[in-house]
């Protein structure tokens, strides 16, 4: 199997892309071939009354010469759509690729909503810890007693750095989640 890389870009919804390059490569085609298919297709999926950016959306990309080339950006259902016109066996192959990736995805969504979970958890306990200090300290301090103020700041200070913790936390791996 040629070696490519379809991945979950955030310009097109977070939608599992590939590029017209990466397609070209695939499927061992000469990447100009590839964009006149696709602008073929383009004309007859606008004709059809189907919106196009479901397929392909356009693109450039700088070559090695330092110039700007036009490619184009492939949705999953792009990548289908093209493939159909080529070789059975490697059609497969970009089918199974697919469901793999997807598989990946959900996994890595899964595993940093368990996180998130865990987190909000941990903040949970961190706070029903400072409310009883706190309800310790009053009543302490309602029946004449000296608050033991060190360790009440000690603890505030403790779920101020847990909270920010978690925080930096829970934006990375919202960051991951939304693909970014």
């Amino acid at each position: 199997m040629k070696n490519f890389e379809l991945s979950v870009q955030n310009g097109v919804n977070n939608q599992i892309t590939m590029t017209s390059r990466e397609f070209a490569k695939f499927f061992d085609k000469r990447h100009n071939h590839v964009l006149e298919d696709i602008k073929n297709d383009i004309v007859e999926i606008e004709n059809s009354g189907t919106e196009c950016a479901l397929f392909f959306q356009g693109a450039t990309y700088v070559d090695f010469q330092g110039k700007e080339r036009p490619e184009y950006i492939l949705t999953k259902q792009g990548a289908l759509f093209m493939a159909a016109r080529y070789d059975t066996v490697m059609r497969l192959k970009l089918i199974q690729h697919i469901v793999t990736l997807e598989q990946k995805v959900l996994d890595q969504q899964a595993h940093i909503i368990r996180i998130l979970r865990e987190s909000e958890e941990r903040m949970t306990e961190l706070y029903n810890s400072a409310e009883k200090e706190v309800k310790l300290i009053k009543q302490a301090s309602s029946n004449g007693h000296s608050p033991n103020h060190q360790k009440a700041l000690n603890t505030i200070n403790d779920l101020r750095e847990e909270n920010f913790r978690l925080k930096m936390r829970n934006q990375s791996l919202e960051h991951l989640s939304n693909g970014k």
